[in-house]
C-alpha cells in the first residue's frame, strides 16, 4: 500500500496520544526512549496510552505476547527459560520482533515479563505500521483500491472504512513465519 503512515509520523501520532492521556509534561518525548523508567510512565499510563491508540487508530491489539507463543510452538524453553528470563536465542528473538530496542542497554539476564518496560514509541509506531501494511490492496467487500487519509484506512472512491486484520491474526502470521524460519535454519 503506497500511502502507509511512515514511522515517524506513527510515533508523533502516538506521542500526541500519551500527551492526552497520561500526567506527562507536555515537553517532547524522545521517541527511541523507554516509557516506563527513563520517561516516566506506569503501567497504568502503559494501559491509558493502549486504549488510546486502539480508539484512535481503531486496530484491535493482541493481548498475547508473539515470543512467548513462539516459544510454546518451540517446545518450550527454546526462548524463556522455565525461570521466566530469556534465553540468549530468545533475547535475539525480541529484538528480532523489536529492532528498535537493540541500541538499549537491555539487562542481563532479563526476563520476558520486564521487556514491556523498555517500550519506546517506536515500538507503538512499529506495532501500529504493521496493521497498515497488513491492510488488504482493494476493499473485500467493495473492490475499491484502499488508502490512507489521515490515519483512516478506507476505500478510495466511497470512503468506506477498510478493517485491517485483528492483532491475534497479526501475532499468529508472525510466529507463523519466525518458526518456519528458525525451523530452516541449520541446527549448530
Amino acid at each position: 500500500m503506497p500511502n502507509v503512515p511512515s514511522l515517524a509520523e506513527l510515533a508523533a501520532k502516538v506521542e500526541e496520544l500519551l500527551y492526552e492521556t497520561t500526567d506527562i509534561d507536555n515537553q517532547p518525548v524522545p521517541h527511541d526512549r523507554p516509557l516506563m523508567g527513563e520517561i516516566g510512565l506506569d503501567s497504568l499510563d502503559m494501559i491509558e496510552l493502549g486504549f488510546a491508540m486502539d480508539e484512535f487508530f481503531g486496530f484491535q491489539f493482541s493481548d498475547r505476547n508473539a515470543v512467548e507463543l513462539l516459544d510454546e510452538r518451540l517446545g518450550g524453553g527454546v526462548l524463556v527459560a522455565p525461570t521466566g528470563y530469556l534465553t540468549e536465542q530468545g533475547r535475539a528473538m525480541v529484538l528480532r520482533r523489536m529492532p528498535e530496542l537493540e541500541h538499549l542497554d537491555l539487562p542481563e539476564p532479563l526476563k520476558m515479563v520486564e521487556v514491556q518496560q523498555y517500550y519506546t514509541l517506536e515500538t507503538f509506531a512499529r506495532l501500529m505500521r504493521e496493521f497498515y501494511v497488513a491492510l488488504p490492496e482493494t476493499c473485500p467487500e467493495t473492490g475499491e483500491a484502499v488508502e490512507v487519509v489521515d490515519f483512516v484506512p478506507q476505500t478510495a472512491e466511497g470512503k468506506v472504512r477498510v478493517e485491517p486484520p485483528r492483532g491475534d491474526v497479526l501475532i499468529d502470521q508472525w510466529v507463523d513465519r519466525a518458526a518456519l524460519e528458525i525451523n530452516a535454519e541449520p541446527v549448530a
